[in-house]
Formats: structure tokens, C-alpha cells, sequence
């Protein structure tokens, strides 16, 4: 798996200017970036996915991963589907995160479709912000673990107890996978 950040970033953001707690920060890099990618659902590694699925008799399919970078072959019902040039021909089109077919149908069938396409981008840059920020919010809040509120001399300090903030999850949200039944 990647990461989805550098130490520099974490360390410009955090301020910090020495060496000393890089293998902290690696390990929270490495801890975060896989919390992140698990919470969002996807990945952004460029590689090459089967889909295999039942027809429903559309001309629409949504990839389970995207964005689709191409598409390596479709088959329905064991019949090799070809590329369309343009929506007069008979084919398959890639539009946005769907595969549209024309003079053709995802015939009704129980894992009857194979799609082999690969999908993948570099990481975006508010994601790459988003692990940044998670990252730093670890590392300054490693001290107070368990601690939800803090009183001395009759003035109490309340801390986030939140998996995330609110910010960084508003970030995450726009990259996660959504789940079609």
C-alpha cells in the first residue's frame, strides 16, 4: 500500500524541524493513509480489476473502481464486446465512472458479464491534505489519549474524542466509494 503523505508535509504542517520523531511519523503516515483509504473504500493505485456480474438486461454499468484509465475487454454471456468509435457504432463507450453499451445489452443472467479494465489516478491533493491533517492531529493529541476534558485552577480544557475532524471527513466524504445494490 502507499502513502498517502510525506513526512515533509507533516512536518511543515505540524512545525516540526527535527529528525527525532520520523519513525513516529512514518508509522503514523502508514497507519493513517490505510485508515483513510479503508474509510473511503477505494484505492488510488493505478492496477487492473475483474468485475464479473449478472445482466439486468441495461445498457449501463457503474465500474467499481474508478476512474477507469481503459478497458481491456467485455464479455457477455462468453461474446467479446468491442470498443465503439463513436454511439452510432455498436460497442462500449467509457463515460465518467459507467460503461455505456450501444447495440448491445447486459443480457439477463447470473455472473454472465466480465469486465477487465484498469482504474486508478494519482492521489488527489485534498486527500493527500486530508492524511496530512489526520497525521498531525495524531501526533499532537498522543499525550492525552482517553482524555476527553482537563481541569486545573477552576478552568477546564475540553478535546475532540472524534475518529476524525469534522473538516477532514468533509474532505474524505467527496472521495468516497458509494456502494450501488
Amino acid at each position: 500500500m502507499a502513502t498517502l503523505a510525506s513526512i515533509d508535509d507533516v512536518k511543515t504542517f505540524v512545525n516540526i524541524t527535527t529528525d527525532g520523531d520520523d519513525e513516529l511519523l512514518n508509522s503514523l503516515i502508514t497507519a493513517e493513509s490505510a485508515f483513510i483509504l479503508s474509510w473511503i473504500g477505494r484505492s488510488f493505485e493505478t492496477q487492473s480489476y475483474t468485475d464479473l456480474f449478472g445482466g439486468n438486461g441495461g445498457t449501463e454499468h457503474v465500474f467499481r473502481s474508478y476512474p477507469v484509465v481503459s478497458v481491456s475487454s467485455l464479455t457477455i454471456d462468453g461474446v467479446s464486446v468491442p470498443e465503439a468509435a463513436t454511439i452510432q457504432d455498436s460497442g462500449y463507450m467509457v463515460y465518467d465512472n459507467r460503461l455505456l453499451l450501444f447495440g448491445y445489452q447486459f443480457a439477463w443472467g447470473s455472473w454472465n458479464c466480465q469486465l477487465i479494465y484498469t482504474a486508478g489516478q494519482t492521489v488527489p491533493e485534498d486527500v493527500r491534505q486530508a492524511c496530512v491533517e489526520l497525521v498531525g492531529y495524531r501526533y499532537k493529541n498522543r499525550e492525552r489519549i482517553g482524555l476527553a476534558s482537563k481541569g486545573i485552577a477552576g478552568e477546564t480544557t475540553a478535546y475532540m474524542t472524534k475518529d476524525m475532524p469534522d473538516h477532514v471527513r468533509s474532505l474524505l466524504n467527496r472521495h468516497r466509494k458509494v456502494f450501488f445494490a
